[in-house]
């Protein structure tokens, strides 16, 4: 019995593609186990985000009222650059 060449190097590219399907289905599983456990420190990096921002915020506001907190903002964050005080309108001729 002879085994036609082409039909055998079929046979083969089959076999290895449904070995590499599978190898890639269970990285997936996998994968995706790996994200859902992680989700809950998602969750509370995203809490943490949110109300440090809410932080900023609340002092840039403040600082519309008192500039005297300006020294304590450029301490905690020397790069960032503080948009200038309210200005006054001076008077007109």
């Amino acid at each position: 019995m002879k085994i036609n060449p082409l039909a055998a190097f079929l046979m083969g590219a089959l076999f290895l593609s449904s070995v590499s399907a599978a190898g890639f289905a269970i990285w997936h599983v996998i994968s995706v186990r790996a994200v859902y456990k992680m989700q809950p420190q998602l969750a509370e990096i995203n809490v943490v985000v949110a109300r440090t921002q809410m932080l900023i915020n609340e002092a840039m506001e403040y600082r519309k009222h008192n500039p005297a907190i300006d020294p304590i903002l450029q301490t905690v964050n020397p790069r960032a650059s503080l948009p200038a005080s309210a200005p006054t309108k001076s008077p007109g001729k």
